[in-house]
Formats: structure tokens, sequence, C-alpha cells
């Protein structure tokens, strides 16, 4: 049986551990989604749909340059939330498939003053912080990804256009 490696990540300045955020393995390469729209009006729709959504946490920024930026949030899933299931499938050994309860959510934006490009990367743990924790894989069905990045160019494309 293959091992499966987690990352796990340490809360800054809240205290405590979190749940291990495992990346399937193998998992394919994905081509940034073209926006018609300047680099900073796209990082900016980054911003308003990190904030838009109740599951993320804040938006980090992890670098800075003059033609892209890297960030990273944090999702807190609520059982309740069915959208999850659509997201990822996460399962241990021969239990049954359970949908993700956190994601670790990288983005990618890169372009100039006329056109840019938004990457979306998420790792899902099906993990509740409040119990023991166990090794277990997710897999991401790429839905949430491309769902990011499409609200992300049509509202940074939309921006765009009222200037």
């Amino acid at each position: 049986m293959r091992c499966t490696f987690a990352v796990a990540f340490a809360l800054l300045g809240l205290g405590g551990a979190r749940a291990a955020v495992a990346q399937s393995p193998g998992t394919p390469e994905r081509q940034p989604t073209t926006v018609a729209a300047p680099f900073l009006v796209t990082w900016n729709a980054v911003e308003r749909v990190v904030k838009s959504d109740p599951v993320n946490g804040r938006l980090d920024l992890l670098s800075d340059g003059t033609a892209g930026r890297r960030g990273r949030w944090r999702m807190t899933i609520p059982a309740s939330d069915f959208r999850a299931g659509e997201w990822a499938t996460c399962q241990s050994g021969a239990e049954s498939a359970v949908a993700p309860r956190e994601g670790v959510v990288d983005v990618a934006v890169t372009g100039d003053s006329t056109a840019s490009t938004v990457l979306v990367t998420a790792r899902w743990s099906a993990q509740n912080p409040d119990e023991a924790q166990r090794a277990i894989e997710c897999r991401t069905a790429g839905r949430f990804e491309r769902e990011a990045e499409k609200t992300i160019r049509s509202r940074a494309e939309k921006e765009a256009k009222k200037q």
C-alpha cells in the first residue's frame, strides 16, 4: 500500500495544531486561466472572492513581485456545507469516502497592465480538528479550483470594463 504524505500546517497566532492536509500523489498540473484584465484588478478580484465566502479565512500574501503575487487562505467547511462533496473525496483504507472538512487554497496571479492569469490549487483534509488524527487521502475533483478561477476571471473582467 502506498503511503500518503501529509503536509502539516501550523496556525500562526491562533494557537494549537490543525489537521494535516493531504495532497494526493500524481495530481496533474493545470494551466492558469487567462484573464482579460490587468494584474492588480485580478488580484483585487481574488481578495473579493476570498472575503465573499464565510468558510474562507483571511488571504495571506506569500510573495509579491512586480508581475506576480502568490497567496494562501484556509477554509473551514461545516458538515452542513454540501458543496465540499463536489470539491474532493477523502478516504482512509476501506472506509467509505467522505467530504473534506478543511482546505488550504493557494492562488497565483501573474500579468501586467493589460492582461493576467490566475491559478488556484486546493489541498483538502477530512479531519475534524477536534478528533484524533489518522491517515487519510483526499483527491480533488478540480471543481472548486475551476469555479474559483472562473469567478475571479468574471469579476476582474467586469471591473476592467468599468475602467
